[in-house]
């Protein structure tokens, strides 16, 4: 006896979606400024206490004024870059304070020479 199996052709392959137009969808190019802001915050916090940080929130400050008036991106960077830098001026100049009573301390405890 002879057994005859019919297979059925696939079924149609579903239509691929094209991709639209992806210039349409590009983002914003990144501002120079604000990431040079985030660059100057961040060596402020490690390399150049003070003056990385001063130029991270003038940068970051400038670069927020350049992106809202030409819609480009990196608004987060220049903030991130103005918080940044305002916390290690903070922690800056709390550090030199705790040092300076810390000196103080030391210089009370001093024997006197009489």
């Amino acid at each position: 006896m002879l057994c005859s199996v019919s297979i059925a052709p696939p079924p149609p392959l579903a239509a691929a979606h094209e991709a639209p137009d992806a210039a349409a969808y590009r983002a914003p190019a990144t501002d120079l400024l604000a990431m040079l802001a985030i660059c100057a915050s961040a060596a402020g916090l490690v390399l150049l206490p003070g003056i990385g940080s001063i130029a991270g929130i003038v940068l970051g400050a400038i670069a927020l004024v350049r992106i809202r008036r030409t819609d480009a991106g990196g608004r987060p960077l220049a903030l991130a870059a103005i918080v940044l830098g305002a916390l290690s001026l903070v922690l800056l100049v709390v550090g030199v304070a705790l040092f300076a009573v810390g000196i103080g301390e030391l210089v009370e405890q001093l024997p006197t020479v009489r």
